[in-house]
């Protein structure tokens, strides 16, 4: 006969963990430990990954204070709980594997002396401009 009492299998991990409601000290804490420990899931798995990866290798070539600073750049990011769902870890891993690797590339790129993406927008942005004023003068002078 079965027991009326729900196993431990059926009680979901959220419902031992109580979120705290949204703007809270609490929720604010929880929100920032959980952003620390999916950078470190992210972090650890780029270093398993090894040399086939670009992402990985760069990461791996850089010196401890461009570790650093990337990660304290990931790690302070806007307290934004309607953005990003701290419950689903598995979309917040996603998000921030997505944000290492670009801020890892910019990073490798920048070292090796390419421009940087934001560099290209903003030269193709004044680009873009000249060729407007050109226009707006040539229409004027015809």
């Amino acid at each position: 006969m079965a027991s009326s009492t729900p196993s431990e299998d059926s009680v979901s991990p959220q419902a031992e963990l109580e979120t705290p409601a949204k703007g809270t000290p609490e929720h604010r804490a929880l929100y920032y430990k959980k952003i620390e420990d999916s950078l470190a899931y992210v972090v650890n798995m780029h270093r398993n990954i090894g040399p086939t990866n670009r992402i990985s290798t760069g990461w791996l070539n850089m010196d401890e204070t461009e570790q650093k600073k990337i990660l304290s750049r990931l790690a302070s990011i806007s307290y934004a709980p309607d953005m990003v769902d701290i419950t689903d870890e598995e979309m917040l891993n996603s998000r921030m594997a997505v944000m290492f690797a670009s801020v890892v590339i910019g990073a490798i790129k920048e070292r090796e002396g390419q421009p940087s993406s934001k560099q290209r927008r903003d030269r193709e942005g004044s680009l873009r401009k000249m060729a407007i004023i050109h226009s707006n003068i040539a229409r004027q002078n015809s």
